[in-house]
C-alpha cells in the first residue's frame, strides 16, 4: 500500500503536479485546467497506464499500453481536438499543447514501429515537460 501511495506521488510529480508546499516555494502561480487536460492528466486514464510502467523501467509495458488499445490514441486524439477554453487560450499555450499532442504521438508511433528504449524514454518525458509547462504558470519571482 505505501508502495502504490509513492509511485502515485511519483506520478503526478511527474506530470507537474506538486504539493502546496513546493507551490509556496515557487512562488504565487496560477494552475491551468480545463476538461480536456483534467482528462489527459486523470491519474486512473490512459496516460498513467503509460508512464507508470515506465517509471519502473517496464518498457515492455509501455509498450502494451500503448499499442493493444487505442485508449490513449483516442484521448490524445479528443485533447487534440478540444479547444482552449477562452480564459487560458494565448498563443504560447497553444504550441504548448501542441507540443503535447506531438510529444504523445511520437510516443505511439515509436511503440507501434518497435522504437528503442531510449527513443520512447525521450519521447515520454518530452510530453511530461510538456504537460508541466501547459498546467502550471509561475507568478512573479520573490524578490
Amino acid at each position: 500500500m505505501q508502495r502504490r501511495a509513492v509511485l502515485t506521488m511519483i506520478a503526478l510529480a511527474m506530470a507537474g503536479c506538486t504539493s502546496s508546499e513546493q507551490q509556496a516555494l515557487d512562488g504565487p502561480g496560477v494552475v491551468i485546467s480545463w476538461p480536456a487536460l483534467d482528462e489527459l492528466k486523470d491519474p486512473s486514464g490512459p496516460w498513467f497506464k503509460v508512464s507508470r510502467p515506465a517509471m519502473n523501467g517496464n518498457w515492455a509495458g509501455v509498450k502494451r499500453a500503448l499499442t493493444e488499445t487505442t485508449e490513449f490514441f483516442d484521448l490524445v486524439d479528443a485533447f487534440e481536438k478540444a479547444p482552449i477554453p477562452g480564459k487560458f487560450k494565448t498563443p504560447e499555450r497553444e504550441t504548448q499543447k501542441n507540443d503535447i499532442v506531438k510529444h504523445m504521438k511520437a510516443l505511439i508511433d515509436g511503440a507501434k514501429s518497435g522504437a528503442d528504449n531510449k527513443t520512447l524514454d525521450a519521447s515520454l518525458k518530452a510530453a511530461q515537460k510538456a504537460l508541466t509547462d501547459i498546467t502550471y504558470v509561475p507568478g512573479p519571482e520573490k524578490k
